[in-house]
C-alpha cells in the first residue's frame, strides 16, 4: 500500500524461471519483509509472462490500519554492517533476479554498504524464520496464505477460468481428481540429478490414480502435463472421463523454458495464461496427484488451502511438501533408489536415504 508507514521498503522481484518457480520466489523476501518491517512492493514489473495486474488480483486490505501489525511485532533487521560477506556484494546485484530457493537481495536505504540479505531456512525452528504473526504455525499455512493473498486472480482471470471449465467440460457435480504427468524441460535439463528429478509416463501414476479414485468415488480427472504422449497414453485407461487443455506448445528437447522464453521460441503470455488457469483448476479440484519436485503442483495445493482452510487429499509421489527453504527432506524411499539406479555406476549405488530433495 502507499499509506505503509514503515521507515523502510523492499521490492520483490519474481524470477525468471518456470511460471511455478517464479511465484514461489516472492515468498521469501515477503517473510523477511513482515519480519523485520518493511513496506513491500508488490507490483511485479519484471514479470517475464506479461503484466502482472492482467494475472493477479493481490487481496491485501485497502484500510492499512486493519493490516498494521502491532510494535512488538518486528524484529531488529540484522546489521549488514557488521558482516564482511555482506559488504562485498556490488549494488549492481540488486536488480539481478536470484535463485529464490537460496537467497534474494534486500538494501536499506540509510546503509552505506549494499546487504545480501538471506532469509536462513535450513537448520532452523519455524520460529527462527517466520515472522512473529505467523508463530505457532506450520510453514506450509505461511506460505500457502502468502501464495493466495498476492496471486488471486484478476477479474479478467477469474473469466479466463469459466470460459476454460467450459471449454473442457468441468463438471459441475462430481467431483475431479486432478493429475499432474511432469515431463517438461526440467526432465531433461542438467539440474535433473542434483535436484532428484524424476519423470515418468502417465502409466506410473496409474496405480495411486485407481486408489485414490475408488476411494473417493471419482471418474473425471483433470490431466496437466507438458508431453502429448501424456495425452496420447490416456486412451489406455477409457474407465476414466480425461478432462484436460491438452498439451502444450512444445518446446525443443534440451532447451529450458527460459531459453525458450528469451529466444521467442515460446510465448511469455500465452506460456504463462495457460500454466496459471491450469493451476487454478488444478487447485479446485476434489483430489491432488501429483510431485512436490513441480513448482506448478505445490502452488496449486498452497493456493487451495490458502483460499479454504482446508486440506484437500492428495498423493505426492516423490517428497514431501518442504518449498523453496532448501530444507532437506528425504524423498520416498523408492524415489531414491531409483535415481541412485539413473544416476550412480554400478558398484557405486549406495540404496540408503541419503538422497534428498532440495525444494
Amino acid at each position: 500500500s502507499s499509506r505503509c508507514s514503515q521507515p523502510r521498503k523492499l521490492t520483490s522481484i519474481l524470477n525468471f524461471g518456470g511460471f511455478g518457480s517464479s511465484l514461489h520466489s516472492t515468498v521469501k523476501p515477503l517473510m523477511w519483509g513482515m519480519k523485520y518491517g518493511y513496506c513491500m512492493d508488490v507490483s511485479f514489473k519484471s514479470f517475464v509472462y506479461g503484466n502482472s495486474t492482467k494475472y493477479f488480483q493481490a487481496s491485501f486490505p485497502n484500510n492499512t490500519d486493519a493490516f498494521t501489525p502491532a510494535a512488538d511485532t518486528f524484529e531488529k533487521v540484522p546489521d549488514c554492517n557488521l558482516d564482511p560477506d555482506a559488504q562485498t556484494i556490488r549494488a549492481t546485484r540488486f536488480n539481478v533476479p536470484l535463485d529464490g530457493e537460496e537467497s534474494f537481495v534486500a538494501t536499506d536505504e540509510k546503509e552505506k554498504h549494499p546487504c545480501w540479505r538471506e532469509l536462513s531456512i535450513l537448520g532452523q525452528n519455524s520460529e527462527d524464520f517466520m515472522p512473529k504473526s505467523f508463530y505457532g504455525q506450520p510453514a506450509f499455512f505461511a506460505v500457502s496464505n502468502i501464495i493466495t493473498s498476492v496471486f488471486a486472480p484478476s477479474n479478467r482471470m477469474k473469466k479466463k477460468i469459466a470460459v476454460m471449465k467450459k471449454k473442457i467440460g468441468w463438471p459441475t457435480d462430481r467431483k475431479v481428481l486432478g493429475l499432474h504427468v511432469r515431463l517438461g524441460d526440467a526432465c531433461t535439463d542438467e539440474t535433473q540429478t542434483w535436484r532428484g528429478i524424476t519423470c515418468y509416463p502417465l502409466s506410473y501414476f496409474m496405480d495411486k490414480v485407481k486408489e485414490v479414485t475408488r476411494l473417493y468415488g471419482i471418474k473425471d480427472i483433470f490431466l496437466v502435463s507438458e508431453s502429448k504422449s501424456t495425452f496420447q497414453e490416456t486412451k489406455k485407461y477409457p474407465e476414466f472421463n480425461w478432462i484436460s487443455n491438452g498439451a502444450p506448445p512444445a518446446i525443443p528437447e534440451n532447451i529450458a523454458i527460459e531459453q525458450a522464453l528469451l529466444a521467442k521460441i515460446s510465448s511469455p503470455q500465452e506460456v504463462g495464461e495457460r500454466w496459471y488457469l491450469e493451476m487454478m483448476l488444478m487447485a479446485e479440484s476434489y483430489a491432488m496427484i501429483g510431485k512436490f519436485s513441480s513448482n506448478f503442483f505445490r502452488a496449486a495445493l498452497e493456493y487451495n488451502f490458502g483460499s479454504t482452510y482446508t486440506l484437500k487429499p492428495y498423493v505426492g509421489m516423490d517428497s514431501s511438501w518442504c518449498f523453496a527453504y532448501g530444507e532437506l527432506h528425504p524423498l520416498i524411499q523408492t524415489v531414491s533408489d531409483e535415481i541412485e539406479m539413473v544416476f550412480q555406476p554400478e558398484g557405486r549405488r549406495i540404496f540408503s536415504d541419503r538422497h534428498k530433495f532440495i525444494c
